[in-house]
């Protein structure tokens, strides 16, 4: 049976829909639709947080490995909540001695692993230098499996190093940074690849028709779709950096359902996550799917050079604590909180927020949230 062509790639960040920046202004005005200014505190604030944990909860029942259903919900030490309180009055909370599982099918890990990613990326955009986003896409079919597309673009983004591209302008990328996206559509998964090159010197149009040229050969992609060169900036502010590393950590808030939704047609994985909460069979197949095949890889990488501009970069500033509080769970209360969540998807999140908006020592509120629960779970 012969297997079903490549669709060249008709998502919202191929080079075919991709809109160029005007003459005469910078190059970030590529990276709109997630403006730091407006977006930066989603995720991490508490609207961002709630809907993560729903997604978990419901998602439970569906997931591929036990570490995925039962993470957040075991202990492997005293649970407790640890609140702080910052100079500007601002209160974040957190759950400590909790079991988690840190992969990428799982809305609370993932958004947290891309905000770690955020964090590096504007420490390592600190080093300065000349910046290239480049957009790397490949074919795909209905019915391809997430892995075989996503394999496919890695190899394609291999081969540059080496061939014609990489004798031309090998010489010239100094360090890569690279973050992956999946939406799916009609034609399937769309795995690709938003890549930040740091640069010598701006690349001339024929050393990018070059690298468009071996990536399609290499891939299987359109020439003109393949390989979109969209900003080139150079990080001399702090908003330059906060708006590429943003650009590129945008996955963050799709998983936690406070990002914009995909190209009409297309699906971000948020939407996909919602979607299989709600119990839609084609969604609950993605998800099954998206879980076990991004086990084991790395979706959000510095490369070695990279790390090192990392590590040689100042340290980012941090908001100075000057106030905080733990409050220790008994375990059998957390086990009766986590019992709850089966039929209440954000039982495990409203001690936290009950912290976070809290005035004074938290305790007593995160202790009369649970008593509260418990009775309405039917535990008193």
């Amino acid at each position: 049976m012969q297997a079903p062509a490549l669709v060249p790639c008709e998502c919202s960040n191929s080079a075919a829909t991709a809109t160029p920046a005007p003459s005469g202004t910078s190059g970030l005005v590529s990276l709109t639709g997630y403006c730091p200014h407006s977006t930066k505190h989603a995720v991490s604030g508490l609207d961002g947080l709630c809907s993560s944990f729903t997604l978990r909860a419901r998602l439970r029942r569906h997931a591929t490995s036990s570490r995925i259903a039962v993470c957040g919900a075991r202990v492997f030490g005293d649970p407790s909540i640890v609140t702080e309180e910052t100079e500007a009055g601002v209160r974040t909370a957190r759950w400590t001695g909790l079991v988690l599982c840190n992969r990428a099918g799982c809305p609370v890990c993932a958004a947290a692993k891309v905000r770690r990613f955020h964090q590096q990326v504007l420490r390592t955009l600190g080093a300065g230098g000349w910046w290239q986003h480049v957009t790397f896409t490949v074919g795909h079919h209905a019915g391809e499996h997430w892995g075989a597309v996503y394999d496919r673009a890695l190899a394609g983004l291999r081969s540059l190093s080496h061939g014609a591209a990489g004798r031309v302008v090998g010489g010239c990328i100094q360090a890569t940074i690279r973050a992956t996206e999946t939406t799916n559509g009609g034609n399937g998964w769309h795995v690709h690849f938003h890549v930040l090159w740091q640069i010598s010197r701006p690349l001339l149009d024929a050393e990018k028709r070059l690298v468009a040229e071996q990536w399609a050969a290499s891939t299987g992609a359109a020439v003109d779709r393949g390989a979109w060169f969209g900003a080139l900036f150079h990080c001399l502010t702090e908003t330059d950096r906060a708006q590429a590393a943003h650009y590129l950590s945008k996955l963050a808030l799709e998983l936690a359902g406070v990002g914009k939704d995909a190209h009409p047609g297309h699906q971000n994985m948020g939407e996909i996550f919602r979607a299989a909460g709600e119990g839609a069979p084609w969604a609950v197949a993605r998800v099954q799917q998206y879980q076990r095949e991004t086990r084991g890889k790395r979706l959000y990488q510095l490369d070695r050079r990279a790390t090192q501009l990392h590590d040689a970069a100042p340290e980012l500033p941090e908001a100075k604590v000057v106030a905080s509080w733990v409050t220790p769970i008994d375990r059998l209360e957390f086990r009766a909180l986590a019992h709850g969540e089966r039929t209440d998807p954000v039982a495990c999140y409203l001690p936290l927020e009950v912290a976070a908006r809290s005035r004074g020592d938290p305790t007593d509120a995160v202790l009369d949230t649970l008593y509260d629960l418990a009775l309405h779970s039917g535990g008193g």
